[in-house]
This record gives structure tokens, C-alpha cells and sequence, in this order.
């Protein structure tokens, strides 16, 4: 903006450019969920016709998403993302779920877990990490033939490996549709998801670091080392409005949003289907961050590995899930 003018004396003012210091930010596109189990995002694998995309996934994929969660009541699961079965039994996903303060756990609080295959809390065949409720996080689980490892923020915070079937072609999959923010019919995230993507290959630290703040676009024409060939499938919530919720990877997973407004039942009151259905909203927030470790915070982190790798021979030697009780039994080393 120039201002300008007359100056008292009739003469022509110098022109002055008016200038504001602006602070910036991004603005989303992204979904809110009520927590009601009857509601999702449901994403029909195969859309775009045959064995392309989710319905081929190997041992070797990742899953990410940007999430919030408000709040969650324990043992209810709060799924961001799966493909799975009702139970979560078999299939892959990113969920969130609420420790409970009992019978001596080790882990209590908020926790977001990546599992392939069966998601036990007992068991170790997933990763995890405490979250707090409340905050945008983004999260990538990556199966690299039997390795997982879950990342947040771009760091790594879990590893460990899984027993994969001995039929090398063989995988843990179901052949389940991917659902957003609730399995329907069993349980519902309490808070927002913001942009989802599936790849057919395990993504390194640098990538993931590199697009965790994008979206990614699919290229007709992918040059060497473009790992955009990889993506299998995409959900950006950006369309503004609709009931539709389009896969951008050409793979043609689109999503509907649950209940649909034409059902029967309970779920066709006007009333409930405003408070509890899937909105779209805005989502403005920061870029996130990947921070480097301090000295202290390193320190901090080969510890935890220290631990993890305890609870994982304790619980393999044991076959019960490790406590307290335990870590103070055992011997300093």
C-alpha cells in the first residue's frame, strides 16, 4: 500500500510505501470427530480398479497422518487410521489409546500406537509413544520387512521386530477397507485428523522429515530417486465441502463420510447426525518440527532403548506382560 498526496504548501507529497510486519501461517484442511463409534471416514480400497494401490501392499509400506486427539476413555481404542478388521486383529494402523493406572503397569497415559498384524497391548508386535491430548502431532509407522518403527515429529521413538508368516509372498493385510477417525460400530477418535497417506515402501527419516508438512503431489513423469511413485494412496480433506473425501494418488481410494445422510435408523436424526458426524473444519497450526537431541535428551533416549529392549526379552522369557514390580527386581545393568 502507497500513501501519497498533497503536502500543505500544494506540493506533491513523496510517496511512502505503508508496511506491517505479518506473522504466517498455513491453513488446512482437515476433519473433526465427535468420538461416537458410529462415525468415520471409510475409504474404499481397489476404487480405481484391480490389484493396484492398498489392495497390493507387501512387508515392506508405511502409514502416516496428522492427528489430534482431545480425549479418550480407557480401554477404548481411538483408531487415526487402519485397515483392519473390527477387532484389530489382523491388518495395519495408527492408534491411539488410553493406559490404564492398574494392576502395576509400566505405561500409563496416552499413547499412540502403529501395530501390523494384531494390535495386543501385552504382546510386542507394535511400536508406541506418549502423546499429550490436545496436540497436533504427525506419526508415521513403517513395516520394513518385518521391522517397525514409529516416528513423530520426524524422530524416531520405537523400533522392534515382528514374526512375519514363513510364506515369503504370505502378509499380515486384511482386506478391509482403510477407515479415518473410527471403526464403525466399536470405537471413535475424540479430535481431528488432518492430511493421511499410505506408501508401498518403507520410507527413510529424511523423507518423512521432508513431507510431513505437505501434501505430496503424484508426478505422470518421476524422475530417479522420486519416492512420489511409491504413494498408494492420499487423503487431504481439502475439498472444501461434500461427503466425499477424494484419494489425490490416482489409486482411486475415495472416502465417504459415516453415517451417510440418507440412512436409516438412529443415525438419520437431523439433530445427532449435526452434533456427532464427521466436519469438515480448518485446521491452523504450526509446521511440525523435527528437533535434534540434545546431550541430555540423547542420553534420556539410549536409556529407553535400553528399556525396551529389557521388556522385550523379559516378556519373551516370561510370557506375561512386564511391571513395575519387575524393573525394580532386576539387576542394575
Amino acid at each position: 500500500i502507497v500513501m501519497g498526496g498533497l503536502c500543505a504548501d500544494g506540493h506533491k507529497a513523496p510517496a511512502g510505501a505503508l508496511a506491517a510486519s505479518c506473522a504466517s501461517f498455513r491453513v488446512r484442511g482437515g476433519m473433526s470427530f465427535s468420538g461416537d463409534k458410529e462415525c468415520a471416514v471409510a475409504c474404499k480400497v481397489g476404487g480405481g480398479g484391480g490389484d493396484v494401490g492398498l489392495a497390493s501392499l507387501g512387508n515392506s509400506f508405511c502409514v502416516e497422518a496428522s492427528f489430534l486427539v482431545r480425549s479418550t476413555a480407557p480401554p477404548a481404542h481411538s483408531p487415526v487410521v487402519v485397515k483392519s478388521d473390527n477387532g484389530l486383529k489382523t491388518g495395519f494402523g495408527i492408534v491411539v489409546v488410553e493406559h490404564p493406572c492398574f494392576k502395576m503397569d509400566v505405561d500409563e497415559g496416552l499413547f499412540v500406537h502403529f501395530f501390523y498384524g494384531a494390535l495386543s497391548l501385552s504382546a510386542g508386535d507394535h511400536v508406541r509413544h506418549r502423546i499429550q491430548p490436545g496436540n497436533w502431532y504427525h506419526a508415521c509407522g513403517v513395516c520394513d520387512e518385518g521391522e517397525l518403527r514409529l516416528y513423530l515429529n520426524g524422530s524416531l521413538k520405537d523400533q522392534c521386530s515382528i514374526e512375519l508368516p514363513s510364506d515369503a509372498e504370505a502378509t499380515l493385510h486384511s482386506k478391509g477397507d482403510v477407515h479415518i477417525g473410527g471403526l464403525p460400530s466399536k470405537c471413535g477418535v475424540d479430535g481431528a485428523v488432518d492430511t493421511v497417506r499410505v506408501w508401498d515402501e518403507a520410507l527413510d527419516e529424511s523423507d518423512i522429515q521432508s513431507m510431513m508438512n505437505s501434501v505430496v503431489e503424484k508426478r505422470v513423469v518421476v524422475s530417479e530417486g522420486d519416492v512420489s511413485e511409491h504413494l498408494v494412496a492420499q487423503w487431504s480433506f481439502n475439498e472444501g465441502s461434500g461427503d466425499v473425501v477424494y484419494d489425490s494418488s490416482g489409486n482411486g481410494a475415495h472416502g465417504e463420510l459415516l453415517p451417510r445422510a440418507n440412512d436409516e435408523g438412529a443415525a438419520a436424526d437431523e439433530e445427532w447426525l449435526a452434533e456427532n458426524r464427521p466436519r469438515r473444519i480448518k485446521v491452523v497450526r504450526d509446521d511440525f518440527e523435527y528437533s535434534i537431541m540434545s546431550s541430555s535428551e540423547a542420553y534420556v533416549d539410549a536409556q529407553f532403548t535400553q528399556l525396551q529392549a529389557f521388556k522385550s526379552d523379559f516378556e519373551e522369557a516370561q510370557g506375561r506382560a512386564i511391571t513395575r514390580a519387575d524393573y525394580l527386581l532386576a539387576p542394575a545393568e
